[in-house]
């Protein structure tokens, strides 16, 4: 993945936002790594010499459900990589967090990915890829995450209460 330059078109991730979420996603790596997660790439800063708050994107595997980096949303360029033996288990762990903006999976069977996408409670499912603006479509989250939905016609329904008046004359 190269980092860098929002800009350039061969960039394919810019920095985090502020030197805070920086700081915080560093603290995502650390922990998990006291957690028992090991960290099989990145999970440092880098480009400091830009300005720019950037961070390596980072792999962490042999984590928890019940890990900081599984149950928090990060914000940032950590993928934390949990095990599981059956689409059940798969369910379990994606829906064991209070927090549902996004969430991904990887699979060559259709059926499969139309059974995961209706049980998994996040606001985007994406299947067989990761990102995809489109100001077509909404964007929004489900329990702790999102604020209503950005993007789209339905971005305005934060803006409006719709009101239903029966009337008997």
């Amino acid at each position: 993945m190269n980092v860098g330059d929002p800009l350039s078109l061969t960039t394919q991730a810019g920095a985090v936002n502020n030197a805070g979420q920086l700081a915080q996603n560093l603290e995502f790596v650390k922990t998990a790594q006291a957690d028992g997660g090991a960290l099989h790439y990145g999970g440092a800063r880098i480009l400091e010499d830009t300005g720019g708050y950037f961070m390596e994107p980072t792999i962490i595997t042999g984590g928890g459900r019940d890990d900081t980096v599984a149950q928090q949303e990060v914000f940032g360029p950590v993928l934390a990589v949990t095990a599981f033996d059956s689409e059940d288990e798969a369910i379990s762990l994606a829906n064991s967090t209070d927090y549902g903006l996004a969430g991904g999976l990887w699979t060559a069977d259709l059926s499969r990915a139309h059974r995961m996408i209706a049980e998994m409670r996040t606001g985007v499912v994406h299947v067989n890829t990761y990102g995809g603006p489109d100001v077509t479509v909404p964007m929004g989250g489900r329990k702790g995450s999102g604020n209503g939905h950005d993007k789209s016609l339905h971005a305005f329904d934060k803006f409006v209460d719709l009101k239903t008046a029966w009337i008997k004359l």
